[in-house]
């Protein structure tokens, strides 16, 4: 378990990577952009009280600690049961305790939720999510991006901030409130279409990526059902608006 929790965990952080090098491609950044970057910080959570503590109000729920990401990883502390609108919730919380910021003011542009195969009856065991600010400053614009992975099982969340300029601006964003296919709910459709026969011809030892992005190639909730690295055993894709399933391979 550690060590796929392991690979996995090494996954998603090379995938935000690759999301910001994508999103400066899509908003047009030129060969003369400069990059800063704003803020770098691992925070640890209590996963058995955040939920009710966001619901109380309570602000003081994240601890600052030196990021180490994929280090020394111990066995799971957790496992939790949340859907979407929960990590979300959490999401929120992030905003406005750590930036003092509402999330609202920021466009998304990302967003994924991965567990291991023999974790599906919980459900999501980490949520990303990657959102966008335009700045006017008068003689060019500039991009802000702001990532944050929330890891229930290990009780942290790892929060990244960059600031690139110059950047053409962009309007597009994924709507998350008028979505009517949850990142939860497309992995169970993944699983009534194929994915739970994937799981089971190799024992569950694989892990799941349910992904949605402005940047894909494959528009809709991507679901990849991987093995070791980066092997791909299954993929779809599955409409956010309708559930229904357009892709498979």
């Amino acid at each position: 378990m550690t060590r796929k929790r392991s690979k996995r965990l090494i996954f998603v952080i090379l995938l935000s990577l690759v999301l910001l090098i994508v999103c400066s491609c899509k908003f047009q950044i030129d060969e003369r952009e400069r990059s800063e970057q704003l803020k770098d910080i691992e925070y640890s959570f209590d996963p058995n009280t955040i939920l009710e503590s966001i619901r109380a109000g309570d602000t003081n729920l994240y601890v600052a600690q030196t990021p180490t990401p994929g280090a020394n990883l111990q066995p799971p502390k957790y496992m939790v049961n949340w859907d979407q609108s929960e990590y979300a919730a959490i999401n929120e919380s992030v905003y406005n305790t750590v930036w003092h910021d509402n999330e609202g003011d920021w466009k998304l542009i990302a967003i994924n939720f991965s567990l291991d195969c023999d974790e599906i009856a919980e459900g999501p065991q980490d949520g990303f999510f990657a959102y966008y600010q335009i700045i006017d400053n008068d003689i060019n614009y500039s991009i802000i991006v702001r990532r944050i992975l929330i890891r229930p099982q290990d009780g942290v969340i790892y929060v990244t901030e960059d600031k690139t300029t110059p950047a053409l601006p962009d309007k597009k964003f994924i709507d998350i409130e008028n979505l009517k296919i949850t990142g939860d709910e497309a992995i169970r459709i993944a699983e009534q279409n194929g994915g739970a026969d994937i799981r089971s011809s190799v024992n569950d030892q694989c892990y799941i990526l349910a992904s949605l992005s402005l940047n894909s190639i494959h528009k809709g909730w991507n679901v990849d059902y991987y093995q070791g690295g980066i092997k791909t055993l299954y993929f779809l894709t599955i409409d956010p608006m309708t559930g229904k399933v357009s892709k498979k391979r």
